[in-house]
Order: structure tokens, then sequence, then C-alpha cells
């Protein structure tokens, strides 16, 4: 049973509650397409799927892996039949002001070009990496969310990268979750699984 935003947590986790005695064998919590899908928010740049709420978010409903996950085992569902989700994908603005912050939460004037004909503004991981060198990584510590930016009225992505995989990783096994999903495996040059796969053992 997977779920997905824009779904509120609290209603869904009482229905999966309910399925649990029932004997659903596993519960996927996306944990990305979060504040950051560009589909819906064009003009405010955002994280992809920031495992904690950011302080400087300024939505009122603050999306996280964590937020999600835990109305969950709130409502009483078996941690070891929980799964989040991770994206080997990124979304990306452009002509993002700088404000201060390297373009995070700021002003974009729609999706950034991107991969894939079907949507704009995503890029599978490798892609992304190849495609924008000179984009400036960086790891938000207090969140633990990934982007990268390529300076003031330029580009910003937000994406997981092998960082903050391992950052997730170590938090679902402190919460003793089932383990995690991946999207999708063609835009993973190695470096992804790997971390999963360490972050795991």
């Amino acid at each position: 049973m997977p779920t997905t935003r824009p779904d509120p947590p609290q209603p869904v986790a009482a229905k999966s509650c309910k399925l649990d005695p029932f004997g659903a064998e596993k519960l996927i919590i996306q944990g990305y397409n979060t504040t950051s899908d560009n589909s819906w928010e064009h003009n405010r740049t955002g994280h992809q799927g920031n495992l904690y709420t950011d302080t400087d978010d300024p939505y009122s409903f603050h999306f996280s892996v964590e937020n999600a996950v835990q109305p969950y085992l709130d409502a009483g569902v078996n941690p070891r039949k929980l799964t989040i989700g991770l994206a080997y994908y990124g979304r990306g603005w452009q002509n993002v002001t700088d404000g201060g912050k390297g373009g995070e939460w700021q002003d974009a004037k729609g999706a950034a070009p991107g991969q894939f004909q079907e949507e704009a503004g995503t890029r599978g991981y490798s892609n992304l990496i190849s495609s924008l060198p000179n984009c400036r990584i960086v790891h938000d510590e207090q969140a633990v969310a990934t982007s990268c930016y390529t300076g003031d009225n330029g580009q910003w992505w937000s994406f997981d990268d092998a960082w903050s995989i391992q950052k997730k990783t170590a938090w679902l096994r402190s919460k003793n979750l089932l383990g995690a999903m991946i999207w999708e495996m063609s835009g993973d040059p190695g470096v992804l699984t790997k971390a999963l796969d360490d972050g795991l053992k």
C-alpha cells in the first residue's frame, strides 16, 4: 500500500492502522516529491525529500520524511511494515534568486530544463551531476537535504545523494523500519545504491 503526498499523513495512518491486523505486508511511505514538486509549485524552490522539518520552511504543513512516518508509528502500525522511499532523481527550478540562502526557499520562474520530455524540471541523479558540473552542492545538516545551485538567477536543484541516503538509512534503522524503496534505478551510476546497501547493513 503506497502512500504519497499530498495526502495528510494522520488520516492515512489511521486507515493503515486498521489494515495492519488484516495482514498488510508493508506500507510504502514515498518520502519525496514533497514541497519540491515543481509540477505544482512553479515559483518557489523547496526540498525534494528532507528527512526533518526545515526551520526555514515557509509553508504551514512542513512536509518531511519524519513527519510522514511518525503518524503511522503513533497510530500503532508495526514499524517493520513501514518502508520509506528514496528518489534517484532531482527536481529543479530556473531563474532562482540567491536571497542570501543560496537559492533555498527562494523565488523562481518555473521548472529548470530537465532530462525528460514528459516532465520538465526533473533529472536522474547521474544526468543531473554530469549536466550541471558547476552546480555547487550544499548539505543541509539541520533538515538533512541535499541541493545544488549554479548561482544568482541560475538553477537550483534538490535531490538525494550518498550523504543524505546514509543519513536516512541511519534514521530508519533507529526507528526499526523495514527498509527503503527507490525510484528508480536508471538514475544511479552506482553510488546511491552502494550508500543504501552500506547504510542498511
